[in-house]
């Protein structure tokens, strides 16, 4: 398979949903070459995918990401992608976890079978690794792996990295869709990153509040009616003293 690159304007990419702005974010733009949807030829792709150049292995892998942007069906590569998930490399790892988000609800087995590899990432010196390990992880949507899930997120929370603690906020609805058993400690993360330092970390957590919450307590059906998780969404007055004095920093700084 050739080497490939695409142009995206600018436009597009402010369009893009928040998973594609992550792909299109790892991937060159304006680089020359241009991807031609005739020539898609999965047997090439999985052989790169198999070889031991790794150079070959991240072209591919943008292969891959733009054929899912352009509507190709790519879910038959789960598999031989995720087998290339241990290999120690930035680029390559930063690109398959891009995959794994989009792919991993429903290869549930598949995935679990990597778990000692999310579980080094997790720990992983670069910021976008660690996210990106979380954010697939709770793509997985299994059981099985909430205990794991929770303690990421417990730790994450408190990353060094704003975009880490965002990306914790961010996945929040998604973990308690797997185990709404969860609720109150997933409850007291949000509030405690509402009172994050970083406004895109508060951004984020307002929004998974108003999900996790305040949508939740609008729209609950017959079977959440004595739930007692959902009575308690309300902030308590403390949690709205916390808040306040955010607030007032952001719009110091000009921040609205």
């Amino acid at each position: 398979m050739d080497s490939l690159k695409f142009n995206i304007k600018v436009p597009l990419l402010e369009k893009a949903a928040s998973n594609m702005k992550d792909i299109i974010s790892h991937i060159k733009l304006n680089d020359g070459i241009y991807f031609d949807k005739n020539k898609y030829d999965e047997n090439d792709i999985i052989m790169n995918l198999e070889c031991t150049n790794i150079y070959k292995k991240i072209e591919t892998m943008k292969h891959i990401l733009i054929a899912h942007i352009l509507k190709i069906d790519v879910s038959n590569l789960f598999f031989d992608v995720l087998k290339n998930i241990s290999i120690n490399n930035l680029t390559l790892k930063k690109l398959i976890y891009n995959y794994l988000i989009l792919y991993a609800e429903g290869n549930e087995e598949l995935t679990i079978l990597t778990i000692n590899s999310f579980k080094n990432d997790l720990n992983n010196n670069n910021y976008q690794i660690r996210a990106s390990a979380l954010k697939a992880m709770a793509s997985i949507k299994s059981i099985d792996m909430i205990n794991i899930l929770m303690n990421s997120l417990k730790k994450l929370s408190k990353d060094k990295s704003p975009y880490v603690r965002k990306s914790c906020a961010d996945v929040i609805p998604s973990i308690y869709n797997i185990d709404k058993d969860q609720f109150m400690f997933l409850r007291k993360i949000l509030l405690d990153l509402i009172n994050d330092q970083d406004v895109v970390v508060l951004s984020s957590a307002i929004m998974s509040f108003n999900s996790l919450c305040i949508y939740n307590n609008t729209h609950r059906n017959n079977n959440y009616d004595n739930n007692n998780n959902i009575n308690n969404c309300d902030f308590t007055l403390q949690d709205f003293n916390n808040f306040k004095p955010n607030i007032y920093k952001y719009k110091m700084k000009g921040v609205r």
